[in-house]
């Protein structure tokens, strides 16, 4: 019989590594300029979520047993601006975040 506690884990790393995959896929759809264009004033581009989401998860994320919420180290702000990144250090910063995630969840037994 499996452990309850352990399937739960195998569910949360299968969920987790869906959700990465299905933004992966949906970016890669696009050339540079879509991805850095936002369709209106009030949304964001695809690049400002990439960047904001992998800065919220390394900062959740990173030590997130003995360190809870935001990390000092964190520009928030910042990450909803896109003037001097380049697709490759934005997605340098979403690769970040779901390293932290894979590392906090690899840590779990």
């Amino acid at each position: 019989m499996t452990d309850v506690a352990t399937e739960y884990l195998g569910e949360l790393r299968e969920r987790f590594a869906s959700l990465r995959g299905q933004w992966e896929r949906a970016a890669a759809q696009v050339g540079d300029h879509a991805f850095f264009a936002a369709p209106d004033a009030e949304t964001n581009s695809i690049a400002i979520n990439f960047k904001h989401v992998g800065g919220n998860l390394r900062s959740r994320f990173t030590g997130f047993l003995t360190r809870d919420g935001e990390k000092p180290d964190r520009d928030r702000d910042g990450e909803f601006i896109a003037a001097g990144d380049t697709r490759a250090s934005i997605e340098a910063v979403w690769r970040g975040g779901w390293s932290a995630v894979e590392g906090a969840l690899a840590s779990l037994a």
